[in-house]
């Protein structure tokens, strides 16, 4: 049983997203904690952090990330960066 590093009081690790109502969130990692749009969870010890759950919501956030409207203004019509 290997400890996290602490990142909190309480030594505790939080993970979240802020549009986390917008994750599928299919395996049901995450917890609003009476929030509407973040989601989060949170870890004390490095063995309970499922890896792959962790990958597969950070894959879709991005995904989602880039399909936003805030990200149009940055892009040109050939989706390369505006200079």
């Amino acid at each position: 049983m290997d400890l996290l590093p602490p990142c909190t009081p309480d030594g505790s690790v939080k993970v979240g997203f802020t549009q986390g109502n917008e994750l599928s969130n299919r395996l049901g990692l995450f917890a609003s904690k009476g929030r509407k749009q973040v989601l989060s969870v949170t870890f004390q010890v490095l063995d309970d952090v499922p890896e792959a759950a962790l990958w597969e919501s950070d894959i879709e956030a991005l995904a989602l990330d880039l399909q936003s409207s805030p990200y149009e203004r940055w892009l040109g019509q050939e989706g390369d960066a505006i200079k």
